[in-house]
Protein backbone atom coordinates (compact mmCIF):
# COMPACT_ATOMS: atom_id res chain seq x y z
CA UNK A 1 0.00 0.00 0.00
CA UNK A 2 2.76 2.29 0.66
CA UNK A 3 5.08 1.31 -1.92
CA UNK A 4 2.47 2.23 -4.09
CA UNK A 5 2.14 5.73 -2.86
CA UNK A 6 -1.46 5.47 -2.34
CA UNK A 7 -0.29 7.77 1.16
CA UNK A 8 0.37 11.56 0.74
CA UNK A 9 3.69 13.24 0.55
CA UNK A 10 6.07 12.33 2.86
CA UNK A 11 3.45 9.98 4.50
CA UNK A 12 1.94 12.48 6.33
CA UNK A 13 -1.48 10.89 6.85
CA UNK A 14 0.40 7.57 8.04
CA UNK A 15 -0.28 7.02 11.78
CA UNK A 16 -0.08 4.39 14.10
CA UNK A 17 -3.17 3.49 16.31
CA UNK A 18 -3.09 1.35 20.00
CA UNK A 19 -5.89 -0.20 21.69
CA UNK A 20 -5.70 -0.68 24.87
CA UNK A 21 -7.85 -3.38 27.13
CA UNK A 22 -8.03 -1.72 29.77
CA UNK A 23 -8.57 2.29 28.04
CA UNK A 24 -11.21 0.69 25.63
CA UNK A 25 -10.22 3.34 23.20
CA UNK A 26 -7.64 3.70 20.17
CA UNK A 27 -4.66 5.59 20.82
CA UNK A 28 -2.54 7.46 18.35
CA UNK A 29 1.24 6.73 19.36
CA UNK A 30 4.51 7.90 17.72
CA UNK A 31 5.50 6.13 14.72
CA UNK A 32 9.13 7.15 12.32
CA UNK A 33 8.93 6.37 8.56
CA UNK A 34 12.09 5.64 6.54
CA UNK A 35 12.59 4.68 2.85
CA UNK A 36 9.31 5.58 1.83
CA UNK A 37 7.43 4.35 -1.58
CA UNK A 38 10.43 1.77 -1.62
CA UNK A 39 10.39 -2.15 -1.48
CA UNK A 40 12.37 -1.16 1.64
CA UNK A 41 9.49 1.22 3.69
CA UNK A 42 10.00 0.71 7.50
CA UNK A 43 7.47 1.79 9.63
CA UNK A 44 8.71 1.83 13.79
CA UNK A 45 6.68 2.12 16.73
CA UNK A 46 7.20 1.18 20.02
CA UNK A 47 5.15 -1.78 22.00
CA UNK A 48 3.21 -0.37 24.77
CA UNK A 49 3.05 -3.41 26.66
CA UNK A 50 4.89 -6.67 26.45
CA UNK A 51 4.35 -9.31 23.90
CA UNK A 52 5.24 -12.97 25.30
CA UNK A 53 7.74 -15.23 23.59
CA UNK A 54 5.94 -17.64 21.06
CA UNK A 55 3.13 -15.17 20.83
CA UNK A 56 1.44 -12.63 17.85
CA UNK A 57 -0.56 -10.29 19.04
CA UNK A 58 -3.11 -9.65 15.99
CA UNK A 59 -5.40 -6.83 17.77
CA UNK A 60 -3.63 -3.89 19.08
CA UNK A 61 -2.12 -2.37 16.96
CA UNK A 62 -3.35 -0.56 13.32
CA UNK A 63 -1.61 1.18 10.43
CA UNK A 64 -4.18 4.11 9.29
CA UNK A 65 -3.74 5.69 6.11
CA UNK A 66 -5.60 8.14 4.03
CA UNK A 67 -7.64 11.21 4.63
CA UNK A 68 -6.43 14.25 4.93
CA UNK A 69 -6.21 16.23 8.66
CA UNK A 70 -4.75 19.52 9.59
CA UNK A 71 -3.01 17.45 13.03
CA UNK A 72 0.52 16.34 11.64
CA UNK A 73 0.77 12.58 12.77
CA UNK A 74 2.95 11.73 15.97
CA UNK A 75 6.39 10.81 15.09
CA UNK A 76 8.56 11.79 18.35
CA UNK A 77 11.74 9.55 18.31
CA UNK A 78 12.09 10.00 21.83
CA UNK A 79 8.78 8.33 22.17
CA UNK A 80 9.83 5.16 19.27
CA UNK A 81 12.95 4.37 20.39
CA UNK A 82 14.96 2.77 23.34
CA UNK A 83 17.12 5.87 22.63
CA UNK A 84 17.48 8.62 20.17
CA UNK A 85 19.82 11.75 20.17
CA UNK A 86 20.30 13.99 17.16
CA UNK A 87 22.59 16.43 19.17
CA UNK A 88 20.07 19.90 18.78
CA UNK A 89 20.62 19.76 22.48
CA UNK A 90 24.20 21.49 22.99
CA UNK A 91 24.37 20.50 27.04
CA UNK A 92 24.70 16.89 26.28
CA UNK A 93 23.10 16.15 28.87
CA UNK A 94 22.97 12.44 28.93
CA UNK A 95 26.68 11.83 28.08
CA UNK A 96 29.69 11.91 30.67
CA UNK A 97 33.12 13.46 29.54
CA UNK A 98 36.07 11.09 30.36
CA UNK A 99 38.79 12.78 27.98
CA UNK A 100 39.72 14.47 24.77
CA UNK A 101 37.21 17.11 23.54
CA UNK A 102 33.70 16.72 23.36
CA UNK A 103 31.29 19.65 21.43
CA UNK A 104 28.08 19.76 19.59
CA UNK A 105 28.49 21.28 16.08
CA UNK A 106 26.14 22.27 13.66
CA UNK A 107 23.64 20.27 15.54
CA UNK A 108 25.89 17.32 15.41
CA UNK A 109 28.49 15.46 18.07
CA UNK A 110 31.97 16.08 17.46
CA UNK A 111 34.96 14.63 19.17
CA UNK A 112 38.66 15.74 19.24
CA UNK A 113 40.61 12.62 20.25
CA UNK A 114 44.26 11.58 19.63
CA UNK A 115 46.60 9.69 22.47
CA UNK A 116 45.24 9.44 25.85
CA UNK A 117 47.93 9.58 28.51
CA UNK A 118 48.02 6.06 29.03
CA UNK A 119 48.21 4.97 25.11
CA UNK A 120 46.22 4.92 22.57
CA UNK A 121 43.16 5.89 23.89
CA UNK A 122 40.04 5.07 25.59
CA UNK A 123 36.40 5.54 26.31
CA UNK A 124 36.62 9.84 25.85
CA UNK A 125 32.24 10.01 26.22
CA UNK A 126 29.75 7.56 27.06
CA UNK A 127 25.98 7.52 27.44
CA UNK A 128 24.85 7.73 31.25
CA UNK A 129 22.17 5.48 30.78
CA UNK A 130 22.22 1.76 29.21
CA UNK A 131 24.14 0.54 31.48
CA UNK A 132 22.16 -2.56 31.48
CA UNK A 133 21.32 -2.81 28.29
CA UNK A 134 22.18 -6.16 26.68
CA UNK A 135 20.31 -7.23 23.12
CA UNK A 136 20.49 -4.44 21.15
CA UNK A 137 20.39 -2.38 17.95
CA UNK A 138 22.53 0.43 17.63
CA UNK A 139 22.30 3.15 14.14
CA UNK A 140 24.50 6.11 13.90
CA UNK A 141 26.03 8.28 11.27
CA UNK A 142 29.60 9.09 11.41
CA UNK A 143 32.04 11.21 9.21
CA UNK A 144 35.83 11.57 9.99
CA UNK A 145 37.55 14.94 8.92
CA UNK A 146 40.72 14.74 10.49
CA UNK A 147 44.08 14.44 8.34
CA UNK A 148 45.83 11.49 9.56
CA UNK A 149 45.03 8.41 8.61
CA UNK A 150 43.22 7.41 12.01
CA UNK A 151 40.52 4.67 13.43
CA UNK A 152 37.53 5.88 14.62
CA UNK A 153 34.36 4.36 15.68
CA UNK A 154 31.77 3.86 18.85
CA UNK A 155 32.16 1.70 21.40
CA UNK A 156 29.45 -0.86 22.77
CA UNK A 157 28.39 -2.90 25.76
CA UNK A 158 30.75 -0.21 27.84
CA UNK A 159 30.89 -1.65 31.24
CA UNK A 160 34.09 0.12 32.28
CA UNK A 161 35.03 3.18 31.08
CA UNK A 162 37.95 4.27 33.13
CA UNK A 163 41.51 4.87 31.41
CA UNK A 164 43.56 1.39 31.24
CA UNK A 165 40.51 -0.55 32.09
CA UNK A 166 38.75 0.14 29.15
CA UNK A 167 35.79 -2.92 28.99
CA UNK A 168 33.66 -2.80 25.67
CA UNK A 169 33.22 -4.19 22.34
CA UNK A 170 34.85 -1.32 20.17
CA UNK A 171 34.09 -1.07 16.47
CA UNK A 172 37.27 0.75 14.24
CA UNK A 173 37.48 1.81 10.69
CA UNK A 174 40.94 2.33 8.68
CA UNK A 175 40.12 6.14 7.46
CA UNK A 176 40.30 5.89 3.16
CA UNK A 177 40.77 2.16 3.58
CA UNK A 178 37.92 -0.72 3.51
CA UNK A 179 39.56 -2.29 6.54
CA UNK A 180 37.48 -1.96 9.77
CA UNK A 181 38.18 -4.39 13.08
CA UNK A 182 35.71 -5.31 16.44
CA UNK A 183 38.03 -5.12 19.12
CA UNK A 184 36.48 -6.59 22.18
CA UNK A 185 38.34 -5.40 25.07
CA UNK A 186 38.80 -6.56 28.55
CA UNK A 187 40.92 -4.41 30.48
CA UNK A 188 41.95 -2.70 27.39
CA UNK A 189 43.46 -6.99 27.10
CA UNK A 190 41.90 -7.35 23.20
CA UNK A 191 41.11 -9.49 20.89
CA UNK A 192 40.25 -8.52 17.08
CA UNK A 193 38.05 -9.76 14.19
CA UNK A 194 38.26 -8.50 10.73
CA UNK A 195 36.22 -6.73 8.73
CA UNK A 196 35.18 -4.79 4.72
CA UNK A 197 33.43 -1.64 3.93
CA UNK A 198 32.06 -2.00 0.68
CA UNK A 199 33.33 1.50 0.40
CA UNK A 200 36.55 2.90 1.57
CA UNK A 201 35.51 5.27 5.06
CA UNK A 202 36.50 8.78 2.79
CA UNK A 203 37.19 11.55 5.08
CA UNK A 204 34.14 14.43 5.22
CA UNK A 205 31.49 12.39 3.88
CA UNK A 206 28.89 10.49 5.89
CA UNK A 207 28.20 7.16 6.53
CA UNK A 208 25.46 5.32 8.38
CA UNK A 209 26.67 1.98 10.42
CA UNK A 210 24.26 -0.21 12.03
CA UNK A 211 25.18 -2.65 14.71
CA UNK A 212 22.60 -5.80 16.11
CA UNK A 213 23.86 -7.60 19.95
CA UNK A 214 22.49 -10.33 20.59
CA UNK A 215 23.88 -12.95 23.33
CA UNK A 216 27.85 -13.01 21.92
CA UNK A 217 27.03 -12.68 18.35
CA UNK A 218 27.37 -9.07 16.72
CA UNK A 219 26.58 -8.00 13.22
CA UNK A 220 27.23 -4.55 11.37
CA UNK A 221 26.23 -3.30 8.39
CA UNK A 222 28.05 -0.20 6.37
CA UNK A 223 25.83 1.92 4.59
CA UNK A 224 23.07 -0.47 4.14
CA UNK A 225 25.46 -3.51 3.07
CA UNK A 226 26.12 -6.53 5.95
CA UNK A 227 29.91 -6.70 6.30
CA UNK A 228 29.79 -9.02 9.54
CA UNK A 229 28.06 -11.65 11.17
CA UNK A 230 30.43 -13.13 13.67
CA UNK A 231 30.15 -14.94 17.58
CA UNK A 232 32.76 -14.14 19.92
CA UNK A 233 34.58 -16.46 22.09
CA UNK A 234 33.77 -17.08 26.16
CA UNK A 235 36.85 -14.94 26.57
CA UNK A 236 35.59 -11.67 25.07
CA UNK A 237 32.19 -11.67 26.13
CA UNK A 238 30.49 -8.95 27.62
CA UNK A 239 27.21 -9.15 28.53
CA UNK A 240 25.58 -5.64 28.72
CA UNK A 241 26.67 -2.07 28.87
CA UNK A 242 26.21 1.50 27.32
CA UNK A 243 27.63 3.14 24.74
CA UNK A 244 30.27 5.24 24.31
CA UNK A 245 33.44 7.20 21.73
CA UNK A 246 36.84 7.84 21.45
CA UNK A 247 38.86 5.25 21.47
CA UNK A 248 40.99 6.48 18.63
CA UNK A 249 44.37 5.43 17.20
CA UNK A 250 46.36 7.43 15.07
CA UNK A 251 48.83 5.79 12.30
CA UNK A 252 52.10 7.49 11.81
CA UNK A 253 52.79 10.72 13.33
CA UNK A 254 51.32 12.37 15.87
CA UNK A 255 47.21 14.17 15.89
CA UNK A 256 43.96 12.64 15.97
CA UNK A 257 40.92 11.66 15.30
CA UNK A 258 38.20 14.93 14.60
CA UNK A 259 35.10 12.65 14.09
CA UNK A 260 30.86 13.67 14.00
CA UNK A 261 28.59 11.70 14.93
CA UNK A 262 25.07 11.87 14.61
CA UNK A 263 21.35 10.24 14.57
CA UNK A 264 22.27 7.70 17.18
CA UNK A 265 19.29 5.41 17.33
CA UNK A 266 18.97 2.30 20.48
CA UNK A 267 16.74 -0.02 20.13
CA UNK A 268 15.74 -3.70 21.41
CA UNK A 269 16.83 -6.38 18.96
CA UNK A 270 15.32 -9.55 18.27
CA UNK A 271 16.12 -12.39 16.52
CA UNK A 272 13.76 -11.85 13.56
CA UNK A 273 12.21 -8.66 12.24
CA UNK A 274 7.77 -9.30 12.67
CA UNK A 275 5.86 -10.18 10.28
CA UNK A 276 3.03 -7.86 9.46
CA UNK A 277 -0.49 -9.08 8.35
CA UNK A 278 -1.83 -7.26 5.47
CA UNK A 279 -5.64 -6.45 4.33
CA UNK A 280 -7.23 -4.17 2.24
CA UNK A 281 -9.04 -2.81 5.29
CA UNK A 282 -8.47 -2.83 9.30
CA UNK A 283 -10.81 -1.48 11.96
CA UNK A 284 -10.31 -0.51 15.37
CA UNK A 285 -13.99 -0.77 17.65
CA UNK A 286 -14.22 1.00 20.81
CA UNK A 287 -14.46 -1.36 23.35
CA UNK A 288 -17.54 1.00 23.92
CA UNK A 289 -18.77 4.20 22.01
CA UNK A 290 -16.73 6.75 24.63
CA UNK A 291 -18.94 9.65 25.00
CA UNK A 292 -18.18 13.49 24.53
CA UNK A 293 -19.92 14.31 27.32
CA UNK A 294 -22.18 16.65 25.21
CA UNK A 295 -26.29 17.01 24.64
CA UNK A 296 -25.89 14.68 21.41
CA UNK A 297 -23.08 12.15 23.62
CA UNK A 298 -24.01 12.26 26.81
CA UNK A 299 -21.73 9.74 29.21
CA UNK A 300 -22.96 7.63 31.52
CA UNK A 301 -20.85 8.99 34.82
CA UNK A 302 -18.00 11.65 34.79
CA UNK A 303 -15.16 8.89 35.66
CA UNK A 304 -16.02 7.39 32.34
CA UNK A 305 -15.71 11.04 30.68
CA UNK A 306 -12.24 11.29 32.91
CA UNK A 307 -11.09 7.98 31.93
CA UNK A 308 -12.05 8.38 28.25
CA UNK A 309 -9.86 11.63 28.14
CA UNK A 310 -6.58 10.21 29.26
CA UNK A 311 -5.60 8.93 25.75
CA UNK A 312 -3.43 6.39 27.43
CA UNK A 313 -1.78 8.67 29.74
CA UNK A 314 -1.57 8.90 33.77
CA UNK A 315 -3.03 11.88 33.80
CA UNK A 316 -6.68 13.15 31.84
CA UNK A 317 -6.99 16.15 29.86
CA UNK A 318 -11.03 16.25 30.74
CA UNK A 319 -11.19 19.79 32.89
CA UNK A 320 -13.86 20.91 35.56
CA UNK A 321 -17.20 21.75 34.20
CA UNK A 322 -20.70 20.58 33.08
CA UNK A 323 -21.48 17.51 31.05
CA UNK A 324 -24.01 15.91 29.78
CA UNK A 325 -25.08 12.44 31.37
CA UNK A 326 -27.80 9.42 30.86
CA UNK A 327 -30.42 9.57 34.12
CA UNK A 328 -33.45 7.61 34.72
CA UNK A 329 -32.85 3.65 35.18
CA UNK A 330 -32.96 2.87 31.50
CA UNK A 331 -30.97 5.87 30.46
CA UNK A 332 -33.49 7.38 28.77
CA UNK A 333 -32.92 11.25 29.34
CA UNK A 334 -29.71 13.03 29.38
CA UNK A 335 -29.23 15.85 32.06
CA UNK A 336 -26.01 18.21 32.18
CA UNK A 337 -24.19 18.36 35.82
CA UNK A 338 -21.04 19.24 37.48
CA UNK A 339 -17.84 16.70 36.87
CA UNK A 340 -15.24 17.00 39.24
CA UNK A 341 -12.63 15.88 36.59
CA UNK A 342 -9.34 17.53 38.85
CA UNK A 343 -10.11 14.73 41.47
CA UNK A 344 -10.53 11.21 39.10
CA UNK A 345 -14.27 12.36 37.50
CA UNK A 346 -16.89 12.52 40.62
CA UNK A 347 -20.56 13.26 39.45
CA UNK A 348 -22.75 15.77 41.54
CA UNK A 349 -25.67 13.80 41.79
CA UNK A 350 -27.35 16.13 44.25
CA UNK A 351 -27.23 18.90 46.57
CA UNK A 352 -29.44 20.50 49.90
CA UNK A 353 -29.23 23.71 51.24
CA UNK A 354 -31.52 24.88 54.29
CA UNK A 355 -34.67 23.02 55.11
CA UNK A 356 -35.89 21.79 52.34
CA UNK A 357 -38.71 19.49 53.62
CA UNK A 358 -40.03 16.91 52.28
CA UNK A 359 -37.91 15.33 49.76
CA UNK A 360 -37.85 11.51 50.44
CA UNK A 361 -39.97 10.75 47.37
CA UNK A 362 -37.96 12.07 44.94
CA UNK A 363 -34.22 12.46 46.09
CA UNK A 364 -31.91 10.92 43.87
CA UNK A 365 -35.10 9.39 41.73
CA UNK A 366 -36.08 11.95 40.27
CA UNK A 367 -34.78 14.86 38.07
CA UNK A 368 -35.29 18.11 40.27
CA UNK A 369 -33.93 21.64 39.54
CA UNK A 370 -31.20 20.32 37.67
CA UNK A 371 -29.72 23.78 36.25
CA UNK A 372 -29.04 24.46 39.81
CA UNK A 373 -26.42 21.13 39.44
CA UNK A 374 -24.10 23.52 37.36
CA UNK A 375 -22.32 24.66 40.26
CA UNK A 376 -21.38 22.55 43.35
CA UNK A 377 -21.93 25.14 45.55
CA UNK A 378 -24.91 26.11 47.56
CA UNK A 379 -26.18 28.95 48.84
CA UNK A 380 -26.78 28.19 52.93
CA UNK A 381 -29.65 31.43 52.65
CA UNK A 382 -31.41 29.26 50.17
CA UNK A 383 -34.35 26.89 51.27
CA UNK A 384 -33.46 24.47 47.93
CA UNK A 385 -32.86 20.78 46.76
CA UNK A 386 -31.84 19.53 43.20
CA UNK A 387 -31.03 16.01 42.04
CA UNK A 388 -30.79 13.46 39.19
CA UNK A 389 -32.20 10.17 38.86
CA UNK A 390 -29.06 8.55 39.84
CA UNK A 391 -30.18 5.02 40.20
CA UNK A 392 -28.91 3.65 36.78
CA UNK A 393 -25.04 5.72 37.83
CA UNK A 394 -25.60 4.35 41.54
CA UNK A 395 -26.04 0.26 40.23
CA UNK A 396 -24.09 0.07 37.13
CA UNK A 397 -21.45 2.61 36.89
CA UNK A 398 -20.28 3.97 40.84
CA UNK A 399 -17.88 2.61 43.08
CA UNK A 400 -17.91 5.17 46.05
CA UNK A 401 -20.16 8.09 46.94
CA UNK A 402 -19.37 11.04 49.22
CA UNK A 403 -21.51 13.96 51.15
CA UNK A 404 -19.34 17.12 50.79
CA UNK A 405 -19.68 20.76 52.13
CA UNK A 406 -20.65 23.61 49.90
CA UNK A 407 -17.55 25.78 50.51
CA UNK A 408 -16.00 24.88 47.05
CA UNK A 409 -17.74 26.49 44.43
CA UNK A 410 -14.91 24.41 42.09
CA UNK A 411 -15.07 21.10 43.40
CA UNK A 412 -15.24 19.38 46.26
CA UNK A 413 -15.76 21.16 48.81
CA UNK A 414 -13.13 21.05 52.63
CA UNK A 415 -14.65 18.91 54.37
CA UNK A 416 -16.22 15.47 52.83
CA UNK A 417 -17.01 11.80 53.77
CA UNK A 418 -16.96 8.87 51.66
CA UNK A 419 -17.10 5.38 51.24
CA UNK A 420 -17.41 2.06 48.99
CA UNK A 421 -20.80 0.87 47.87
CA UNK A 422 -22.12 -2.17 48.72
CA UNK A 423 -22.79 -5.12 46.59
CA UNK A 424 -25.68 -6.44 45.50
CA UNK A 425 -27.43 -2.98 44.49
CA UNK A 426 -31.02 -3.05 42.59
CA UNK A 427 -32.85 -0.51 40.76
CA UNK A 428 -36.31 -2.14 41.90
CA UNK A 429 -34.96 -0.91 45.39
CA UNK A 430 -31.63 1.32 45.35
CA UNK A 431 -33.13 4.82 47.04
CA UNK A 432 -36.47 3.86 46.89
CA UNK A 433 -38.70 4.59 50.18
CA UNK A 434 -42.00 3.25 49.22
CA UNK A 435 -41.13 -0.48 50.09
CA UNK A 436 -41.29 0.81 53.28
CA UNK A 437 -39.38 0.31 56.47
CA UNK A 438 -40.16 -3.34 56.98
CA UNK A 439 -38.42 -4.05 54.09
CA UNK A 440 -35.18 -1.77 54.71
CA UNK A 441 -34.86 -3.71 58.09
CA UNK A 442 -34.17 -7.19 56.55
CA UNK A 443 -32.43 -6.00 53.86
CA UNK A 444 -28.97 -7.08 53.54
CA UNK A 445 -26.00 -5.02 54.94
CA UNK A 446 -22.37 -4.92 54.57
CA UNK A 447 -19.33 -3.44 56.69
CA UNK A 448 -17.96 -0.44 54.59
CA UNK A 449 -15.22 1.84 55.64
CA UNK A 450 -16.21 5.33 55.69
CA UNK A 451 -13.18 7.80 55.41
CA UNK A 452 -12.89 11.53 56.35
CA UNK A 453 -10.95 14.80 54.96
CA UNK A 454 -9.28 14.58 58.22
CA UNK A 455 -8.11 11.56 58.08
CA UNK A 456 -10.23 9.56 60.41
CA UNK A 457 -11.93 6.26 59.52
CA UNK A 458 -14.95 4.49 61.15
CA UNK A 459 -16.14 0.84 60.00
CA UNK A 460 -20.16 0.67 59.57
CA UNK A 461 -23.05 -1.24 58.04
CA UNK A 462 -24.35 -0.13 54.96
CA UNK A 463 -27.37 -1.67 53.53
CA UNK A 464 -27.49 -2.61 50.24
CA UNK A 465 -30.86 -1.26 49.29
Amino acid sequence: MVDEKKTSKDGEDLRVFYLDDEECLPVEIDRIVTDLYTTSTTLQFKTQRVIPANKVDTKSYALVFGGKSTVKPRADPKNVFLYHEDFTNSTLRDWKRVWGEWTVKNRSLFGKTGRSWYGSGEVGLYLKEGKGWDDIEVELDLMETGTNTVFPGPLLRVQESGLQHTTAWWFEYKTDHKECTMRPLIDNNDGGWKCQLPHPLVKNKWFRFKYRLIGNRFSQWANGVSIQNVAVESTWMIPRGTIAFGRHTVEGGTGGCATYYDNLRVRLAVNSNPTVNLGDTCYIAHCNDFPDGDKYRPGDSCKQIHDANRHGRQKSSAKNGVYWLRTGVNGERSTPTFCDMENGGWTLIGKISGSAGNINQRWLVENVNTELLKSPNANSRQKLFACVDARRLAVKYASEIMLSSRDNPLGIGAKWIRWDLPTGRDYNTWWNHGIGSARVNTAETHQVTVKAWNGKTQVTENSSL
